[in-house]
């Protein structure tokens, strides 16, 4: 074989060395909370759901209060709203 011409096992070497290459590592990926990608903080959050129960948005109110106890379920309630929830329930 001549200077500069290559054989057919030459571009087979160099095909596997260029599929033999490891990948790069995947960044890591935090995960998803549940319902929501990023949860609002439960004092405000509260305090929305209260401004809906006042102004009778009764429909809207229930549904944030559903979403609220399913990111905090055992986070502390105050009284009055804890009852004006139960009222719209009812």
């Amino acid at each position: 074989m001549a200077k500069g011409e290559s054989s057919a096992g030459d571009g087979a070497d160099a095909l596997h060395r260029s599929t033999s290459r490891k990948a790069a590592p995947l960044p890591s990926v935090p995960a998803a909370t549940p319902d929501h990608t990023a949860l609002e903080a439960a004092p405000s959050w509260l305090e929305r759901i209260d401004q809906l129960a006042r102004r009778g948005a009764a429909s809207d109110a229930l549904a944030e209060w559903r979403r609220f106890r399913l990111a905090y379920p055992n986070y502390p309630v105050p009284e009055e709203l804890a009852a004006r929830i139960g009222r719209l329930k009812e």
